[in-house]
């Protein structure tokens, strides 16, 4: 993450420390990533090993683990990114991770090979992109 989006997270964290989790390890990150069968880009990673999970301004960032605090089962990433796949994505989007959703449960995330963060829209289908990183989406929702 830049220092600015760093420092604005660690402000929201701040305000509202029982918004995000505990840090994930490096063994977790890479079990997940294997699960997935997807590498994530750097920032997101890095958001991972910090925090592991948010909620942030509305919207619930997946992490690796449930946290008593915000998070249960259903919001975590690996379990989302394939309850996604498996019934509702499109065949040519089945790569996607899905890191979050919109306030129309609208899946967040990644498309392989793909550092973008991109919203899939069900009822049209189109695939919009909503920030160049997770590190700019983030950004967006603190700002």
């Amino acid at each position: 993450m830049t220092p600015e989006t760093a420092n604005r997270l660690q402000r929201w964290v701040t305000r509202y420390p029982n918004a995000v989790g505990g840090p994930a390890s490096e063994a977790e990150v890479a079990a997940a990533e294997r699960r997935l069968n997807a590498s994530l880009p750097p920032d997101f990673r890095e958001f991972l090993l910090r925090y592991c999970t948010a909620l942030v301004e509305g919207y619930s960032i997946y992490g690796l683990r449930p946290e008593e605090l915000i998070m249960g089962p259903q919001q975590m990433l690996v379990e989302q990114t394939s309850l996604h796949r498996n019934t509702w994505l499109p065949p040519h989007l089945k790569g996607m991770v899905a890191i979050s959703a919109d306030s129309a449960g609208n899946p967040i995330g990644f498309l392989p090979d793909d550092v973008r963060v991109h919203v899939w829209d069900h009822d049209t289908g189109e695939i919009l992109v909503l920030a160049e990183s997770f590190d700019a989406w983030l950004g967006k929702i603190l700002a």
